[in-house]
């Protein structure tokens, strides 16, 4: 029996691409690039925000103990800390 094949309405039917030039996903590779852009973009946001947020809680730790010299670094580290465990666990 023959197959019956509809034909296509380019005003209405999209422009297939190229098999060859889709992902795993379906997405043509402009599309992913954009994508990664996207997140990569949101990443840097996040990370920038992260980065006040801790310095901003460091000099409050700082402010706490009189601005003593000498624990820049474990302020620095205690409000990473406590960063990530607001944050990150949820």
């Amino acid at each position: 029996m023959a197959r019956i094949v509809a034909p296509t309405d380019p005003a209405r039917d999209p422009p297939r691409q190229d098999p060859s030039r889709l992902s795993r996903t379906g997405a043509s590779p402009q599309d992913e690039s954009s994508r990664r852009d996207a997140v990569n973009r949101d990443a840097a946001v996040n990370e920038s925000a992260r980065r006040e947020d801790i310095a901003t809680a460091a000099y409050h730790l700082a402010a706490r103990r009189g601005f003593a010299p000498g624990s820049e670094l474990a302020d620095w580290l205690q409000a990473e800390q406590e960063w990530d465990r607001q944050f990150r666990a949820g």
